[in-house]
């Protein structure tokens, strides 16, 4: 089986290292990294630590970066990987850009999302509003005493 490992910052790669040694070193599996490269220096010594070496780093640091540049820069990156290898299973693990987006991208590919743009693009929306939602009924329901 393709496996396919995204991570862009030392957390995830300290975390996700360990489970690519394991399977990387089973027959049924081809594992893959792709780091986006979110933490460059930190990530470096997670790398190095377990002797990792990456088969796409995407370098998506910039000076003065923002989350908009990032983003995108991460899913244009990661569907590039995924256009060209084709795996078929995608570890993304985390709470940063770097995971938000490479899930972001997996989920609109290998759902068949990414047929029409309206498509995906209208679920995800759909999700986010009901996340907002919630969390602003909750916020006016417990109202914090002054």
């Amino acid at each position: 089986m393709k496996l396919l490992f995204v991570f862009g910052t030392r957390p995830e790669a300290i975390k996700l290292a360990p489970v690519f040694l394991e399977l990387s070193g089973r027959s049924s599996f081809d594992c893959k990294i792709c780091v986006t490269g979110q933490h460059r220096e930190m990530l470096t010594q997670v790398l190095e630590l377990f002797e990792l070496r990456p088969d796409w780093n995407l370098d998506v640091m910039r000076p003065d970066q923002d989350l908009a540049y990032l983003t995108g820069a991460v899913l244009s990156g990661v569907s590039g990987v995924l256009d060209r290898w084709r795996p078929e299973r995608v570890i993304v693990q985390g709470d940063t850009t770097s995971t938000f987006a490479g899930a972001l991208v997996v989920a609109a590919i290998y759902t068949g999302f990414d047929e029409g743009p309206d498509n995906w693009q209208s679920l995800w929306t759909c999700a986010i509003y009901v996340l907002l939602a919630a969390t602003l009924w909750r916020a006016r329901a417990v109202q914090i005493p002054k």
